[in-house]
């Protein structure tokens, strides 16, 4: 009887203590992640500021190397916003509920891209080119993304936050083990069948449909978080990350001198290359005294809470920048690309943060 009583009492102990761990972990705060948005954020601004003016095979051109270079370092940005998201949200208790899921995150994220694909339209559509879109034309495109199209990102966070709650259970329920399992898979379904594709020049019918898209990428954020890995295999992954930015720059430069056209294949997201590089760059932030220093200075902080409107807002900025005609790709040089991304960082931070001021506004921003 009193060994039984012991027992219970023990029990109850223990689910104290568990219940005081899940608390820490819903309100821990990663400092380093705010570095890391800051971060990609630029990187994504610089690779669309460098797109518009990528297309050219002018391999003797210095400002031809100049973009080649810049693109394959900026390739990161939106895989590593994709397992900082997948860091967080599979570890919060919360996102274990489908409503709450839905209706705090899902909902959100269709109404803010909703509304920019309607301020996008209306730009577009009759400020720039003078074209009205009809009710159509615009569901169309709202659907198949064609309106902006670098907000594909929005598209498929909502797909990542509706497996959340079934990701959740994989990560409470199950061994880990088995999320590293998930992990190869989308290793193997995306990135190497991607890889073999480009390589062979072949059209691999090969599925495994449960581990498509960014799932494995979203799994990884959360167990490269989770994990301490030993410093010599953080600098094997180091050097792998490393060697991808050169492969990059290589693979560039040597299909489009061989097709006459420019090729940015290797530069891909499904690339292996790229995510090595974004593995690299994750850990490195997780691990870097350095970094995480870098990563609490005020300023940092405070952007970083804005990275999602600099993400929304800074294709508008490109666009009308170039409608003015205050870039002219005729005459274009290092300094002319490096110009148009310092103005439109500067540029877009000023109106979000402005914007992040405004009730009701900085809900759609932030």
């Amino acid at each position: 009887m009193q060994e039984e009583r012991l027992r219970r009492m023990k029990n109850i102990k223990n689910l104290s203590i568990m219940d005081k761990t899940t608390t820490t972990i819903e309100a821990k705060h990663f400092d380093y992640f705010d570095g890391l948005r800051v971060v990609c954020a630029l990187l994504i601004v610089l690779l669309h500021s460098i797109s518009i003016n990528f297309t050219s095979n002018d391999l003797a051109s210095d400002v031809w190397w100049f973009m080649n270079i810049a693109n394959s370092f900026t390739r990161v940005g939106v895989t590593i916003f994709f397992m900082i998201s997948g860091a967080l949200l599979l570890r919060s208790p919360k996102n274990d509920s489908i409503s709450y899921v839905f209706f705090n995150r899902v909902i959100k994220i269709f109404v803010q891209l909703a509304i920019f694909t309607l301020i996008y339209a209306y730009l577009y559509g009759v400020v720039i080119n003078s074209k009205d879109y009809t009710f159509v034309t615009l569901i169309k495109g709202f659907l198949a993304c064609t309106i902006e199209g670098k907000l594909w990102f929005l598209y498929v966070i909502i797909g990542l936050y509706l497996s959340t709650p079934l990701l959740r259970v994989l990560v409470t329920k199950a061994p880990r083990i088995y999320l590293w399992y998930f992990v190869g898979l989308s290793l193997l379904s995306v990135y190497l069948k991607y890889d073999l594709n480009t390589l062979l020049d072949i059209s691999i019918k090969f599925e495994i449909p449960i581990a498509l898209s960014y799932l494995g990428v979203y799994i990884l954020g959360y167990l490269l978080n989770t994990t301490e890995i030993e410093k010599k295999y953080r600098y094997i992954i180091y050097i792998l990350g490393i060697l991808g930015i050169f492969f990059r720059i290589y693979t560039t430069y040597y299909f489009t001198s061989l097709e006459g056209a420019l090729n940015i294949e290797w530069l891909k997201n499904y690339t292996f290359n790229v995510l090595f590089s974004s593995i690299a760059l994750f850990l490195f932030a997780k691990n870097s005294n350095r970094f995480k220093q870098f990563s609490q200075f005020k300023i940092i902080k405070e952007i970083s809470k804005l990275s999602l409107g600099i993400y929304l807002i800074h294709p508008a900025i490109i666009r009308l920048f170039i409608y003015w005609r205050a870039w002219h790709a005729s005459s274009l040089e290092i300094y002319h690309v490096i110009s148009l991304f310092l103005i439109v960082v500067v540029v877009t931070i000023i109106i979000v943060f402005i914007l992040s001021k405004i009730k009701y506004i900085s809900k759609l921003i932030t």
